[in-house]
């Protein structure tokens, strides 16, 4: 399977003021800024945000990101799954999801975390798979081709093909947040961590960050660990929690 990485949020920013320019709507940097911020990630998501705030109009301001609200997209996901896992209709599940608000990149790891965990049978799961693989490759042409229209024909695959897929009813009802997703997120709030512990180092070793990562960051760490008194001095010093 092709692994997209979340996009920054100051990527999604920059793409936003590139559509505004293109369309030339003036649009407070402000609310571009928090519509990236809010997408987590979610391209499409801060897209139809952007496109909902633009209708009519020819300049926004903050005052506009009042009519935005805050969405519950795992409660989305989550009805989507269970429309996918428990029914066959096709043209039921177009219609029921073709205003769900999660990008295709984000629902391909979700399906892909929780389909072996709904289809037991596994001549199911195989062409559950199967049906993944290919939404797989149209997502990946997307990327590659900038050709977003694709997207259409990859969910589809992803929503028809994976429901049509099985042959029995299978009673799970109880659907995971994808393990690629979250150990991604402990890998970001751990750098996140690094960085602020190698600011503060340099702040009093009056050193560069470079300096302060390669040459005092790993004495640190095991002095840290190593020497209670150290350790309790410096989560005093530099405050840490």
């Amino acid at each position: 399977m092709i692994r997209f990485y979340e996009p920054y949020s100051s990527s999604i920013y920059n793409l936003l003021k590139k559509i505004c320019l293109k369309e030339g709507i003036i649009v407070d940097p402000k609310v571009l800024q928090t519509i990236a911020d809010r997408c987590k990630g979610d391209i499409r998501s801060a897209v139809n945000d952007l496109q909902s705030l633009c209708v009519d109009k020819t300049q926004v301001d903050v005052k506009s990101l009042s009519v935005l609200g805050y969405r519950d997209r795992e409660k989305d996901i989550f009805n989507a799954l269970r429309e996918i896992f428990k029914t066959r209709n096709i043209k039921a599940i177009r219609d029921n999801l073709k205003n769900l608000d999660v990008d295709p990149k984000l629902r391909i790891l979700w399906i892909n975390e929780n389909l072996p965990k709904e289809y037991i049978d596994s001549n199911d799961l195989v062409k559950g798979y199967d049906a993944l693989s290919k939404a797989d490759i149209f997502l990946g042409r997307t990327a590659r081709r900038q050709n977003y229209a694709l997207w259409s024909y990859a969910c589809d695959i992803m929503n028809g093909g994976i429901a049509t897929a099985k042959t029995h009813n299978y009673p799970n009802d109880s659907y995971s947040f994808p393990t690629w997703l979250r150990e991604k997120k402990n890998v970001k709030v751990n750098s996140d961590v690094r960085d602020l512990i190698i600011e503060k180092i340099s702040n009093v070793s009056h050193n560069s960050s470079k300096k302060s990562k390669v040459f005092l960051l790993t004495y640190f760490t095991n002095m840290f660990r190593n020497d209670t008194y150290f350790a309790i001095k410096m989560k005093n010093k530099f405050d840490f929690s």
